[in-house]
């Protein structure tokens, strides 16, 4: 990593809101700070590296939206790398609503289609470390990092036509994002979904009869 008196070069995003951050960022002496306006993620390291940082909080509101695959899967249409941080405590889970399994899935699934690397902090400090962390290195391996190693040989095309899929699988009855997943693990392309009956999508494990009838009446 190219080192500029010692400090990384480091540019945030004007958009960001967090100005105690940015703080820490203006006054660390490993880095070289700036801002300007990026198209995309939250921070830069020396035009090597892509931060997006989320609070726990703001990633199970933007999984719920819907926000957060439609812009994972933006990624794949970046050549620089690119890092999610997620920072906060698992309170911000049970508070959420949300089950831990579905997050977890929610993980797994970005981890082995769009490729995202996921890194956990539990405050703004420990998230500036960890960034401090990859620049290190990054410099100490030359800038070639793997992060993307689940996307070989596979156009960004066809991780979008995955995500539509998957919408689209979505607009069942009683189908979030995981069910969708399994669903199309099941069968493999839409158009064995949409010729099924109730015994075949009842093999899928998290799918019971009630639901599996509530499909097959929609798409025949």
């Amino acid at each position: 990593m190219v080192f500029i008196k010692n400090r990384f070069r480091f540019v945030s995003n004007n958009g960001t809101k967090k100005q105690v951050f940015r703080g820490a960022l203006k006054n660390n002496p490993q880095l070289k700070f700036e801002m300007k306006s990026l198209d995309f993620g939250d921070y830069i390291i020396d035009n090597k590296f892509i931060f997006e940082r989320k609070t726990l909080t703001d990633f199970l509101i933007s999984i719920k939206e819907g926000r957060f695959f439609r812009q994972s899967y933006k990624t794949l249409k970046k050549s620089t790398p690119y890092l999610l941080i997620l920072e906060g405590t698992r309170e911000s889970i049970k508070n959420s609503g949300m089950t831990r399994e579905a997050v977890q899935g929610a993980l797994i699934h970005i981890s082995l289609f769009p490729g995202i690397p996921v890194l956990r902090s539990a405050n703004p400090g420990e998230t500036l470390n960890l960034m401090i962390l990859t620049g290190k290195q990054l410099e100490k391996y030359n800038g070639n990092s793997r992060c993307r190693v689940y996307r070989p040989g596979i156009k960004a095309k066809s991780y979008e036509q995955e995500r539509l899929k998957l919408q689209l699988l979505q607009n069942l009855p009683n189908i979030g994002h995981q069910k969708a997943i399994a669903i199309l693990n099941e069968f493999g392309n839409l158009s064995g979904v949409l010729t099924s009956n109730v015994g075949q999508l009842t093999k899928i494990k998290s799918i019971g009869k009630k639901t599996a009838t509530k499909i097959v009446e929609l798409i025949h």
